[in-house]
């Protein structure tokens, strides 16, 4: 079903609220956001679940950037519990600079070689 409910959406990210949820048999991070693209009264206010990486990456960005991220989003509708929610696959901080993309950059990478350290030390053989 993903193919037939593509969308894409720009406008400001608000409320974001961290969770923690379960896909299948594996727990994750996510951020559930509102992405105002209008009026409520106009159907335009949206809500966009973001997942693991893409999680990290939005809670990055907005400890650097300062006010509220314009954000542009691809992803596809779920329905769940009678409402449609918008499932980010691929999202642009629109009003982010370069220093701050750089910034988020630098985060992203350093989270990675501590993963990366955490996984070898866990797979490491004992002694």
């Amino acid at each position: 079903m993903k193919k037939q409910n593509s969308v894409y959406l720009s406008g400001e990210l608000v409320q974001p609220e961290h969770r923690r949820v379960t896909l299948g048999d594996q727990a994750t991070e996510a951020i559930y956001a509102t992405l105002v693209t209008d009026h409520a009264s106009y159907g335009g206010h949206h809500t966009v679940i973001f997942l693991a990486d893409l999680a990290f990456e939005l809670l990055a960005y907005q400890g650097v950037v300062a006010g509220p991220l314009e954000v542009t989003v691809e992803g596809w509708l779920r329905s769940t519990n009678g409402c449609a929610v918008v499932i980010c696959d691929r999202m642009m901080i629109l009003n982010a600079t370069q220093q701050e993309r750089a910034q988020v950059a630098r985060l992203k990478a350093e989270s990675r070689a501590a993963s990366a350290a955490r996984k070898a030390a866990n797979k490491a053989p004992e002694r």
